[in-house]
């Protein structure tokens, strides 16, 4: 396919320049008519643009299985360029990774889109790649109802041996882990921009499965939990960390759930700093 410009997002050039068929491109159709969540990414490949990176791409269309990998889209400092439709599946987020699954019930091949950053050696490059980067995945988060505070989470987020996209935030002056700043620059470029960090749009507590992954801070409490046959121990939180303490509960105890943060589930009082991890606990009602 000849590369083709299709218009402007957010004020950022787009083209499409579809891959042929192959091991990068199979072809599959999304599980979904529309993306659940977007993955994003930095390419690891210091100063190659997005034409580059599709280019190679192009030259290894059909690459042994065990070796392929792609992604939807690439964004460097001039321009946006589409090399898998949106309504396809990218491989961009190995399938025995267990976090996407957690957090959104769908692995992130057959649900998200992938979304590619590049990096330059020449800062002013990759700080401009990173506005870019941001400005489209906005524009996305527009088209699909995205939020990107909850569904939006880096690739080193969900698969432990990765380094993207801390390899751009860290060019830019950043920490490498903090998503934050990416969250954050995509919601001001967002044009209905409805989406707050403390949202809590698109998650659901249902009866009788464990509560979700994450969930916003509430004064009043969000669900009602007891606790697993095996029972829980109650845990502090020290910055990043949980610590446990002596206090213990045996099965089938109650709890209310003030808010969850990466799988633990504040309960007791909205400023209480008690914790249970949610695999130990059943929603019986909001």
């Amino acid at each position: 396919m000849t590369k083709t410009f299709i218009g402007e997002w957010n004020g950022i050039k787009v083209y499409q320049d579809y891959l042929p068929f192959g091991t990068r491109r199979s072809g599959e159709r999304l599980s979904r008519e529309t993306p659940l969540f977007m993955v994003f990414h930095d390419t690891g490949n210091i100063d190659a643009t997005a034409q580059n990176n599709i280019d190679y791409y192009r030259n290894t269309y059909n690459i042994e299985e065990s070796r392929t990998a792609s992604a939807h889209v690439f964004v460097d400092d001039k321009e946006c360029v589409i090399c898998v439709p949106f309504q396809e599946k990218a491989w961009h987020v190995l399938y025995n990774v267990t976090l996407d699954n957690k957090w959104y019930q769908g692995n992130a091949n057959d649900v998200a889109i992938g979304i590619e950053a590049c990096y330059f050696n020449d800062v002013a490059r990759t700080k401009q790649s990173f506005e870019n980067t941001c400005k489209i995945t906005a524009y996305l988060c527009d088209k699909w109802g995205i939020n990107p505070y909850t569904h939006l989470p880096g690739h080193q987020q969900l698969q432990a041996d990765k380094q993207d996209p801390g390899n751009i935030l860290e060019k830019c002056g950043y920490h490498r882990n903090d998503m934050k700043v990416i969250y954050d620059k995509v919601s001001s470029y967002m044009k209905m921009n409805d989406f707050k960090e403390n949202e809590d749009n698109d998650v659901e507590f249902i009866a009788g499965a464990m509560p979700p992954y994450r969930y916003p801070a509430h004064d009043d409490y969000v669900c009602l939990a007891i606790s697993n046959d095996e029972g829980v121990t109650i845990c502090e939180r020290e910055g990043e960390s949980w610590i446990k303490t002596q206090k213990t509960y045996g099965g089938y105890q109650l709890f209310y759930i003030y808010e969850i943060v990466d799988g633990w589930c504040r309960v007791y009082d909205h400023a209480a700093n008690y914790w249970v991890w949610h695999e130990r606990l059943k929603v019986i009602s909001e």
